[in-house]
């Protein structure tokens, strides 16, 4: 299964080896169902008995009520009611036999028998699982649209819908060569190979239905499901499948949504022609919907449960974390060494601004937050600390939009000097109309936006901005001659195109300067903000909670972005930005500040005392540090170098002196 939002956040399903809980049933021989009727394997050396089952069945409750049989068939044959699966078209002389060995389920049996949609699979979206998954608690905070949904994507979901093809192959083998016993004249009676998959089909079957069902149907549906039972019918090729089908059909529409019940008319529908044109392939299409739709009733109980346990799992989300990461940490299972360097490296770098302690810890965090975001950052990291072990993935998409945001302030800042610079050239339009078209070009920036998204979008919603380049410089040129010309051609200027593919294809990159200075002011004001956000809820509540951060969140990041004095043209963006990464920051300060706050502590009494070591761990940093040095100077000097396919000089420097 997976979690899925708009982008839809995924939680696979992990299916380790099923443990089967088998009801204990009588060991009496049985071949009427107690609510599939008229099903009888007519045999006259055994009526005494079967007529006593039959009896002895006959005071239960039965939703379907009895039919008064008479027996017109010749002694041996069997007898079907008409609703009965015509798979079986001859009657069968009697052969003297033994009565088959009840079947019995080898609970080590391999997953591999078990249908794709099973209880093992299902578990993990049982509530009790919701409530001791600590991945998915966490998730549940980051986004209120989370919801579950069969994970069938990337390559693990292709090697899904193959081993779900492959298994449901095998169930049509299956019935295929039970239906054609069933026209033989040797044995009224088909053993099941030990591989076999039906017994478990009809397991999984009844045991999916007992956990979505109340306590009082469970006796009801553990009779009529009854593997051992079905089982018989089956190799007697006495199963009435339609019968069964109807009686599924009318459980599912008394629990399932009112939108499942096209689902659940086409299953029965499946299984009727399937049983009238004798076609095992059609039977199993509707068996697989019956497990299709189990999964589907599952699914919606678990998401009902999500949205209405939402609000205690969030306002408990901190204290279960912090409980959760204590108990890990107790027995040496997580290891903080590497989130607690990064902190106090941060801590250093911020020592020397003027703020109080409590303060100068959370800026030092958010400050370490919002470079982890960087993709030009001199320290650039290549792996997350350990602590944001739940949040690697939201991270680096936080990454794609902060790298988002710079790479399209530099696109539409390209956009406005290209249009600048060719109205520059128009000497005889008047003022007032190059102003006119130099608003149009402020006004085209949000469509030139849009424009541009769709080019470096790719189909999963991963952005590509490098790979791109030439066809977003193309796009640029066409706007740009869009304003500035009356009758622009199809195909831009070449000088046009060739200016601006080059200047977007070094400033794009992260290693740019220009790209570097954008990508800081654009840091700088997320972690600022988000600073004064952390202080100001410290200064209100002493307690660590989540209850404020989804009600205000949005409007302190829009308040906040109005007293930053950073000119930047990106407002809306970034505020969109914010309000997400002060969610996290505010849980993940809750759950891991102390720890970072007594690391700080027992770091600077441990540099009050130097030693050797610290003396050599200095002179490696000394080296360190001059190697970085010579590497960002080899950088600028990569920079700097002419680019064969630079348009103007003057005007790239125009260009990036506007910024």
């Amino acid at each position: 299964m997976t979690n899925t939002n708009s982008s839809t956040s995924t939680i696979a399903s992990s299916t380790p080896t099923a443990s089967i809980k088998i009801s204990k049933k009588p060991s009496h021989h049985k071949l009427r169902s107690r609510s599939l009727p008229n099903l009888f394997y007519n045999n006259t050396t055994q009526s005494l008995s079967i007529t006593n089952t039959i009896h002895h069945h006959h005071h239960h409750a039965n939703p379907y009520r009895q039919r008064k049989h008479v027996n017109t068939q010749k002694k041996g044959s069997l007898v079907f009611s008409r609703t009965s699966s015509p798979l079986l078209l001859h009657s069968t002389p009697f052969l003297p036999a033994t009565s088959p060995a009840p079947f019995v389920y080898d609970l080590s049996m391999p997953i591999e028998l078990m249908p794709p949609v099973n209880t093992t699979s299902l578990k993990e979206i049982d509530l009790q699982e919701i409530f001791k998954n600590p991945q998915l608690r966490h998730d549940i905070v980051f986004d209120p649209q989370l919801q579950f949904r069969p994970n069938l994507d990337g390559e693990r979901g292709k090697r899904k819908r193959a081993s779900t093809e492959k298994y449901w192959e095998t169930i049509v083998s299956e019935l295929a060569v039970i239906a054609k016993n069933s026209n033989s004249s040797l044995s009224p009676f088909m053993a099941l190979p030990a591989s076999s998959k039906l017994p478990y089909l009809f397991l999984s079957m009844r045991d999916i239905l007992d956990s979505l069902l109340p306590a009082k149907d469970r006796e009801a549906v553990d009779s009529i499901l009854d593997p051992e039972l079905l089982l018989r019918q089956l190799q007697h090729c006495a199963l009435d499948f339609v019968a069964l089908a109807q009686w599924l059909s009318s459980v599912f529409k008394a629990h399932c949504a009112p939108m499942r019940d096209t689902w659940v008319d086409q299953m029965v529908s499946r299984i009727e022609s399937g049983v009238t044109t004798q076609s095992p392939r059609r039977i199993v299409e509707g068996l697989r919907m019956i497990f299709a739709i189990l999964e589907a009733m599952k699914l919606d109980v678990a998401n009902h449960q999500i949205r209405t346990l939402r609000p205690v799992l969030v306002d408990t989300a901190i204290e279960f974390e912090q409980g959760y990461y204590s108990q890990i940490i107790e027995k040496g299972k997580f290891n903080l060494e590497d989130s607690l360097v990064w902190y106090n490296k941060n801590l250093v770098k911020t020592k020397d601004l003027n703020k109080t302690t409590n303060e100068s810890h959370r800026y030092a965090f958010c400050m370490g937050l919002v470079n982890l975001l960087s993709c030009a950052s001199d320290d650039l990291v290549t792996e997350f600390p350990s602590t944001f072990g739940f949040d690697y993935t939201r991270l680096a998409d936080f990454r794609a939009e902060v790298r988002q945001i710079v790479c399209m302030h530099l696109c539409v800042t390209l956009f406005q000097q290209l249009v600048s610079g060719q109205l520059s050239k128009m000497t005889t339009v008047p003022v007032l109309e190059k102003r006119g078209m130099m608003n149009s070009a402020m006004g085209a920036c949000d469509e030139l936006k849009q424009a541009v998204v769709a080019i470096i979008a790719d189909a999963y919603g991963n952005t590509k901005w490098t790979k791109n380049t030439s066809t977003v410089a193309l796009e640029i040129a066409k706007r740009v001659e869009k304003i500035t010309k009356k009758e622009p051609s199809v195909i831009p200027e070449s000088g046009l195109i060739d200016m601006a593919t080059s200047w977007l294809s070094k400033h794009l990159q992260p290693r740019s300067p220009i790209y570097k200075l954008i990508e800081g002011k654009v840091t700088k004001s997320l972690a600022e903000i988000c600073a004064r956000s952390m202080n100001e809820l410290a200064n209100l509540e002493q307690t660590p909670s989540l209850s404020n951060a989804f009600t205000c969140s949005e409007a302190e990041a829009g308040q906040q972005q109005s007293k930053t004095s950073v000119e930047v043209a990106w407002k809306k963006e970034i505020e969109t930005l914010v309000s997400k990464v002060l969610v996290l920051i505010r849980f993940h300060w809750g759950v891991f500040g102390h720890y970072y706050v007594a690391s700080s502590n027992t770091t600077e009494e441990a540099s009050e005392r130097p030693s050797a070591t610290g003396m050599a761990m200095a002179s490696k940093s000394g080296a360190s540090s001059q190697q970085q040095q010579r590497l960002q100077q080899h950088s600028k000097n990569d920079d700097s170098k002419p680019n064969a396919s630079t348009g103007s000089s003057s005007a790239d420097n125009k260009i990036t002196q506007s910024l």
